[in-house]
């Protein structure tokens, strides 16, 4: 069967039964189909914002420069292939253009989309890290109140913590001395407090809750996170 155009066209088989009016719309041989036009408030994922980061810090700090796939993909961590594709996505939602420098390297410039949509993420995972920062300062204000009321006069942190400054908050809030120097791991009175990178003894061996010793890996895992 050929259509008005002269172009052939295999009408489809049906299989199974079938009542009512069956309309097919033939597409002319020589028409192409546009672009798909992306949603307009499409999810970005962390190693697409990974991307845009590095090309938009490059560009904030006025060194746009023309950069290769490969140097992308090392800066980004991520395989060759998995950046040639997140590229052509970032294109062909407009957050990118692309000027070919050589043939090894394309100049990668953000367009405005691409600007505000980092710093969407940027603020998102700003506001992510401040109500996980707020769900940490409870736990452990949670974990030092209760220390002092079983009897403790000061809190010992033990090895480096991201969180020893909410810790020692904890204890300036309850009228507890606070301590870092593992010199001082003998102190009197002390709830010794293991950093979030000491992993924790399994359950019924070694140190515990019961002789004085807690780790902020046990305490911030049962904060309920973003």
């Amino acid at each position: 069967m050929r259509t008005a155009n002269g172009s052939l066209f295999r009408r489809p088989r049906l299989r199974g039964s079938f009542h009512g009016t069956l309309t097919l719309r033939v597409m002319d041989a020589k028409a192409r189909p546009g672009p798909c036009t992306p949603p307009r408030y499409a999810m970005i994922t962390d190693s697409e914002y990974e991307i845009l980061d590095i090309l938009y810090q490059d560009q904030l700090n006025g060194h746009a420069h023309e950069i290769s796939q490969r140097e992308l993909a090392k800066k980004s961590n991520l395989s060759l292939g998995m950046t040639n594709m997140i590229l052509k996505r970032l294109l062909q939602r407009g957050w990118l253009t692309a000027q070919q420098v050589n043939i090894r390297k394309v100049r990668y410039l953000m367009t405005n989309e691409g600007i505000n949509e980092v710093s969407r993420r940027s603020y998102r995972y700003f506001k992510k890290t401040i109500k996980n920062v707020v769900k940490f300062k409870e736990a452990v204000d949670s974990l030092v109140s209760a220390a002092k009321r079983s009897g403790y006069t000061c809190v010992l942190l033990v090895g480096r913590s991201d969180l020893d400054f909410i810790v020692e908050h904890a204890c300036e809030r309850q009228g507890l001395e606070f301590f870092t120097s593992i010199e001082n791991r003998n102190l009197q009175g002390a709830l010794v407090v293991f950093s979030e990178d000491v992993v924790p003894p399994e359950a019924g061996k070694g140190e515990g809750n019961h002789d004085g010793t807690q780790y902020l890996s046990r305490v911030i895992s049962g904060a309920e996170l973003e």
